[in-house]
């Protein structure tokens, strides 16, 4: 009885192994539909986000509209009674001041469409021709596109210009520009051109016509000698070469600091414009002129 008692009961059928948290069909659920909640909670904050924006652009708008109202009102005092161009013209220029296209609205005709031009014009952004139609809208969308690729440096506004020859000329301005500049890289023109034009420059800045004559490109040479003979950059009356000649700046009109203009001292006093006292009698060449007397004796 007693070996009974201690004896322990064996139960030969398998048990089953105990599934971890994580692999359970109910937490699997559970994750699913937190997630679920989660993109619900992120997707309604989306459109109350939206929303608010929405209200606060609206009321921007509104109050834009307002501020376009009030200076439209204080030009418009201005107006002869009836006058409705002058009228026109000041609800224009209160859409102008404001840079807002929506306040052209209550335009018509002819004024709607310059206010809606100028505006587009102002901020050189063609989106804002588009509330034209038909010629007006082909003429100022190649204005903006003009002035936006001047501003950007860009040759593809260029390009989107309709009318040949005004696309002509952007490139040309452009590219100008760019070369300038130093962009050809960042802008898509060919770098050698870029390279040639800095060659000039610093040829041009020289100032000395051995060095243009130097230059391998025979339209260079022509385009340095022009320009060290033509620059004048203190507009002084001396252009560029003349100054180098002399060890003059370009950049500074009165060299020796005696009151009189390097050119004048040259062309028209016959003085040193390197001296501030040519004649050495202790009088600067500008007071002898100024007193009346001759700068030379």
């Amino acid at each position: 009885m007693q070996d009974m008692q201690n004896y322990q009961y064996y139960d030969p059928s398998p048990q089953p192994t105990p599934v971890p948290w994580w692999k359970r069909r109910r937490t699997w659920q559970l994750a699913g539909l937190l997630a679920i909640a989660g993109v619900v909670l992120v997707f309604a904050a989306i459109a109350a986000t939206n929303v608010l924006k929405n209200r606060q652009l609206a009321n921007e708008g509104e109050d834009l509209m307002d501020q376009a109202d009030a200076i439209e009102s204080q030009l418009g005092a201005k107006c002869t009674e009836g006058d409705e161009g002058c009228l026109d013209r000041a609800r224009s220029d209160a859409a102008r001041a404001l840079g807002l296209s929506q306040a052209c609205d209550e335009l018509a005709g002819e004024s709607f469409s310059t206010c809606v031009t100028l505006i587009a014009q102002d901020s050189k952004d063609p989106e804002i021709c588009k509330a034209l139609s038909g010629d007006e809208r082909t003429a100022c969308l190649d204005i903006a596109y003009l002035l936006k690729a001047n501003t950007d440096l860009s040759l593809v506004s260029c390009d989107e210009i309709s009318t040949p020859a005004t696309r002509a000329a952007c490139r040309s301005q452009v590219r100008e520009k760019i070369v300038s500049q130093g962009r050809c890289a960042d802008a898509g023109v060919d770098q050698a051109i870029c390279d040639a034009a800095v060659e000039l420059a610093a040829a041009i800045k020289l100032g000395d016509p051995a060095v243009c004559a130097a230059l391998a490109d025979e339209q260079q040479q022509y385009e340095c000698t022009e320009g060290i003979t033509s620059v004048d950059a203190d507009d002084d009356g001396l252009v560029l070469v003349d100054e180098v000649s002399r060890g003059l700046s370009d950049s500074i009109p009165d060299g020796d600091a005696d009151g009189l203009t390097d050119g004048d001292e040259v062309h028209v006093h016959a003085t040193d414009p390197a001296k501030a006292d040519t004649d050495g009698d202790g009088f600067s060449d500008g007071i002898e002129v100024d007193d009346g007397y001759d700068p030379l004796k």
